[in-house]
């Protein structure tokens, strides 16, 4: 990124280490305290971001994050946290933003958004109607980040193409700021493996493709017998609904295998 672009400002890679004492500083105690000890990156990154929001701010810096020495040191360590898991492009990328459009100095909520964004993820709105989109095999479906496929996971694939949105956007939104929670926290989240798939019983009647569903992987007759009656309804939209509510409902008792379409 140029100089010129930062209009005089020095981008994060140019910004000495001289603050860097101020979260070293009592960093035994901030570790037992927050139960997460904060990496050596994490401080720089910080003190970097903050020598930024105070070129870029000026006196409304001072004004929202005062002027105590000790207060400061506290609020750097929550920032600190906070940026643990993300990259210095994204963090630069969010200042940028801050920068252009932004009259004060941003929260720490206001600023993980902005990184949320600049790391490729979605806003929780976004992701909720990605996954109202999935009408194949979730583990098919082309995901653009896996916390998505997760949040969808949460709150059920059957009930997101089956319910109202006032029922399961509130579901969706409270499930995503959860995962979204643990993602910043450094936690990694993955896409499924495809499931294996059943044999080619095409030419079995749908009766005998229950039975050897439920022969094969042990399924609980009450169990297999209540989600397995898809296979009796004629190809269509109902039936993938029905198919997908099985999928799903074998999955959460433990059984991961590919349903025949």
């Amino acid at each position: 990124m140029s100089n010129n672009s930062n209009n005089g400002i020095p981008p994060l890679n140019q910004i000495t280490e001289a603050n860097e004492s101020a979260l070293e500083q009592d960093s035994t105690t901030s570790s037992t305290q927050t139960g997460s000890r904060l990496t050596h990156n994490a401080k720089i990154l910080t003190n970097m971001v903050f020598a930024r929001l105070r070129a870029i701010y000026g006196n409304k810096f001072e004004q929202a994050f005062g002027n105590s020495e000790e207060a400061m040191i506290r609020t750097k360590r929550e920032w600190a946290l906070a940026l643990a898991p993300f990259s210095a492009p994204a963090v630069e990328n969010a200042l940028e933003h801050c920068k252009r459009n932004m009259a004060w100095p941003p929260s720490i909520a206001e600023f993980l958004k902005l990184l949320e964004v600049a790391s490729g993820l979605p806003s929780a709105r976004s992701a909720y109607e990605e996954a109202c989109r999935c009408r194949t095999a979730p583990v098919d479906f082309n995901w653009s980040h896996p916390v998505i496929y997760h949040a969808a996971t949460a709150v059920g694939f059957w009930r997101l193409q089956t319910e109202a949105e006032q029922r399961t956007w509130p579901d969706f939104e409270n499930a995503w700021q959860r995962l979204m929670s643990r993602y910043r926290s450094g936690e990694h989240f993955d896409l499924p493996k495809p499931a294996p798939a059943l044999p080619d019983n095409r030419s079995l009647t749908a009766y005998e493709q229950i039975e050897q569903i439920i022969e094969q992987f042990g399924i609980p007759e009450g169990l297999g017998y209540q989600y397995l009656g898809y296979l009796l309804q004629s190809t269509g939209n109902y039936r993938s609904l029905l198919r997908d509510k099985a999928q799903q409902a074998f999955k959460q008792a433990g059984f991961e295998f590919q349903l025949p379409a």
